[in-house]
């Protein structure tokens, strides 16, 4: 995925959940780590009465856009006790950060 985003602007991308299961998602940072800020929150609690057994909630990729320049930001859905290259999901995605 590519994404332009001007100093100070943010955008969140949403990401399927799996945390019943263990999965919860991360980020790492290629190129350089002061062009964004990257933050992963879970979705609003869902309601017990409504929601089947095992229903989990989707998690949220906070990305704001920090100083000019070009970084890439990996995605994984992975379970933290599980070697580092075991991950069931990957999301690329392309920053450009303008003025």
């Amino acid at each position: 995925m590519y994404l332009e985003l001007r100093r100070g602007q943010h955008r969140i991308l949403e990401l399927a959940g799996l945390g019943t299961a263990g999965y919860h998602w991360e980020f790492e940072l290629r190129g350089d780590p002061l062009v964004a800020r990257v933050a992963i929150e879970l979705g609003p609690a869902l309601d017990p009465g409504t929601s089947p057994p095992g229903t989990s909630v989707s998690e949220f990729a906070r990305v704001e856009g920090v100083m000019p320049g070009t970084v890439t930001i990996r995605l994984l859905q992975r379970r933290s006790w599980e070697p580092l290259d075991k991950f069931i999901a990957e999301e690329i995605v392309d920053l450009v950060v303008t003025e």
